[in-house]
């Protein structure tokens, strides 16, 4: 139901795809000079790769330094920490399958 929707924006309603990818305003009750209503993704498109490129600059660091920690500097603590999780998780696992 979606995607027929969405593709019915662009093979029904002619939507030409170059312009949702590169236009940047986003007002679809509002037509542009050619009569159709005025919907670029740009800003949206940007942003979100915007977010996923700040979450990585973030997390990799914490992720390397966490994965440094348990393998160089103390590996008794990684396995316990992994084996009590698992423990935990088998255990709760069991308990909902009977």
């Amino acid at each position: 139901m979606v995607a027929q929707r969405g593709i019915a924006t662009f093979a029904v309603d002619g939507i030409d795809l170059g312009a949702f990818l590169t236009g940047t305003t986003w007002n679809p009750h509002q037509d542009d000079a050619n009569g159709m209503p005025t919907v670029g993704a740009l800003p949206m498109i940007s942003g979100s790769f915007a977010v996923t490129l700040l979450s990585t600059l973030f997390a990799l660091p914490i992720a390397i330094g966490s994965a440094i920690f348990v393998v160089e500097i103390a590996p008794g603590l990684g396995v316990a920490c992994s084996s009590r999780s698992l423990s935990f998780w088998w255990e709760s696992r069991r308990s909902f399958t009977g």
